[in-house]
């Protein structure tokens, strides 16, 4: 692999870090959670994919859009895209021939808004539904020392637990490690 098409992996990975934080940030500040100062590092590297990969609409996408960049934005005029796999491989002016050369951002930046947009639109809905009283609240946490609480959970990363109870608008953010025993969702 070649130094330039590591430097545009990283990138690549580092902007889709950056996107997912702020669609966590979008999602629970509908419930006036703070979700930075829960992030940890390893929660902020796995969650990206982790969200990807448990949404069939996002691993379409991203593999689309994977697909148009590995595949068809490096084909030069003369070349087969199956060809194609390092920009390192073209002239400077096959690269600057190519029909794809302008289009390279946009179906990022159309995976991102997908991303924000899920993500806003997601905490809106939970939140109305938990205003409204929607919620089955069947979720259980059993706790190491205090017993089990009947909750529902809205997320959780790495460390940390987001729930909401019945009776409360407050949201309630557990730890996870030397407080919860077991968690049982319902879903």
């Amino acid at each position: 692999m070649k130094k330039s098409t590591t430097q545009w992996l990283l990138l690549t990975f580092m902007l889709l870090v950056l996107t997912n934080l702020l669609r966590e940030a979008l999602f629970y500040s509908s419930f006036g959670i703070s979700v930075i100062r829960y992030t940890t590092l390893t929660s902020l590297l796995l969650n990206p994919i982790d969200y990807i990969v448990t949404h069939p609409i996002m691993l379409a996408a991203f593999a689309g859009i994977f697909y148009y960049y590995v595949v068809h934005s490096f084909a030069g005029p003369e070349r087969q895209p199956s060809q194609q796999f390092d920009i390192a491989q073209l002239t400077r002016e096959e690269q600057q021939q190519s029909p794809h050369r302008h289009k390279d951002p946009i179906p990022a930046v159309l995976f991102a808004v997908l991303l924000l947009g899920a993500g806003f639109y997601e905490g809106l809905k939970q939140k109305q539904r938990h205003e409204e009283g929607i919620l089955d609240y069947k979720d259980q946490i059993v706790f190491i020392s205090q017993g089990a609480r009947q909750v529902e959970v809205i997320g959780q990363n790495h460390a940390y637990l987001f729930c909401l109870e019945r009776r409360g608008s407050t949201p309630i953010v557990i730890p996870i490690n030397g407080v919860v025993r077991e968690i049982h969702v319902e879903r």
